[in-house]
């Protein structure tokens, strides 16, 4: 197989997927920006990670990369390449993301919608991903639409997820009252200081210092404690 990229310096080669692996992610960009019109069934967005906007090609794609950035990923470049079967071939393939774990690994993520998975063309561009990742050692990961609850909650949970919100001190106090697992609002404290408390709260559950069921509506109720859930 044969994948075609831009290079940050050195503009659009063309390798073999092997030596495509070998590539730094850092060194990447996006081999387009995704179309926009008013005929597409789903319209680009754009997320904020670590301070950069990262295109998504729909509301569901930038859902699922939301997520994926609350499960701890280090990188992510959009639209990182594009897939040729063969040598001969014009039209190739171009994945939704390529991510970076925080172990150093590798994914390459496609988000397709029930609907969608069941046409032949995303079918073959699925098979054809799978068997690159396979030639590469990296993961490849097909998503679905996200869970509706947790989608909410981590929408949620993401505008806090910038340092702003942090203070040490009051994050040492929520710690320590979430030693066992108690309501949200109990965690909290007083009433007159969830002013200043909530925001912090909200950051270290985004960043999994503290932990609550996100399969359930977030609220006042919701229990709160230092280790992981379920």
């Amino acid at each position: 197989m044969q994948v075609s990229f831009v290079h940050v310096r050195d503009g659009v080669q063309r390798h073999g997927m092997r030596d495509f692996a070998a590539v730094a992610v850092s060194d990447l960009v996006p081999v387009r920006v995704p179309p926009n019109s008013h005929y597409q069934s789903a319209r680009p967005t754009w997320y904020c990670f670590e301070g950069e906007f990262v295109s998504t090609r729909s509301r569901m794609a930038e859902a699922q990369l939301r997520d994926l950035h609350f499960q701890g990923i280090e990188a992510v470049v959009a639209e990182p390449f594009v897939l040729h079967r063969n040598e001969r071939t014009r039209k190739g393939r171009t994945p939704d993301f390529l991510v970076v774990w925080p172990d150093g690994g590798s994914a390459v993520v496609d988000v397709v919608s029930s609907r969608r998975a069941r046409q032949r063309a995303v079918q073959e561009h699925i098979e054809l991903m799978r068997r690159a990742c396979e030639e590469t050692g990296w993961d490849y990961l097909v998503l679905g639409e996200p869970d509706v609850v947790r989608n909410r909650n981590l929408k949620w949970l993401a505008d806090y997820r910038a340092v702003d919100f942090f203070d040490e001190d009051i994050a040492e106090l929520l710690l320590a009252a979430a030693t066992n697992p108690s309501p949200l609002f109990e965690v909290a404290g007083d009433d007159s200081t969830h002013w200043c408390t909530l925001p912090v709260l909200f950051h270290l559950l985004w960043q999994r210092m503290l932990h609550t069921d996100l399969a359930r509506p977030l609220n006042e109720r919701s229990v709160v404690c230092r280790e992981p859930v379920g």
